[in-house]
């Protein structure tokens, strides 16, 4: 549903039922500008969003968003390259099918040859995926960029934290996630993350200091190993 108030400045935009799309926003001239603000509740479904170009979902889940906000501009651009606000967000049912991190510790640590440390980073990337579950949170908007308190999943041995972001003006989504081990503080962490417009996002894969820190540790063994036998 529309509805404009008496001087036709005042917007409200509706869409029946609990989880639907509620928006409450006004416009008021200020010299050649324009005042934009208002408050919103929008229900987000993961899977059509976080996903690539070949239609694969990076996240599945509900997320509903709920939040104030405020620009001022000449142009929709201008307006959301300025915006500002604040609010808070729910993640119910998430999960990233294509971000193994249970076992992924184990398997990282456990790696006594290089090619077992290869196997182990490549599966990270991989199915079955990972369980996030309910969140919540709250997000921050500044300079037209949104940006969501982290999610720190419970996983075993691990220390993850996922921080969403959206580029209002361009319309980009980014999900960088941070991996560590804290049995091994000294080693650097893992990142993993998912960037690009909504339904064309592209997965950066970051394990190479990871990588070429364990594959030294493995080759001074070898080598020591190796030293051993000639002595």
């Amino acid at each position: 549903a529309l509805g404009f108030d008496t001087n036709g400045r005042q917007l409200s935009i509706s869409s029946p039922g609990e989880q639907g799309i509620k928006a409450d926003i006004a416009l008021k001239p200020r010299g050649e500008s324009f005042e934009f603000s208002g408050e919103a509740r929008w229900p987000i479904e993961l899977a059509d969003n976080v996903s690539n170009r070949e239609g694969g979902a990076l996240a599945r889940g509900a997320l509903l968003v709920e939040g104030k906000f405020a620009g001022e501009g000449r142009s929709p651009a201008a307006v959301l390259a300025a915006l500002s606000g604040k609010g808070h967000y729910g993640l119910s049912d998430a999960a990233l099918p294509r971000m193994t991190l249970d076992g992924f510790a184990g398997s990282v640590t456990n790696a006594n040859t290089p090619g077992a440390l290869t196997t182990a980073l490549l599966k990270l990337a991989q199915a079955p995926g990972t369980v996030i579950g309910q969140h919540i949170g709250s997000f921050e908007i500044s300079g037209g960029e949104v940006e969501f308190s982290p999610v720190t999943p419970k996983i075993e041995n691990l220390s993850v934290s996922l921080v969403p972001r959206v580029d209002l003006t361009s319309g980009d989504v980014t999900l960088a996630t941070s991996i560590g081990l804290p049995s091994r503080a000294e080693l650097p962490p893992v990142t993993m993350t998912y960037a690009g417009p909504p339904g064309d996002m592209a997965v950066r894969s970051g394990t190479s200091a990871l990588a070429a820190k364990l594959g030294y540790e493995l080759l001074s063994k070898e080598m020591a190993e190796l030293e051993k036998l000639q002595q």
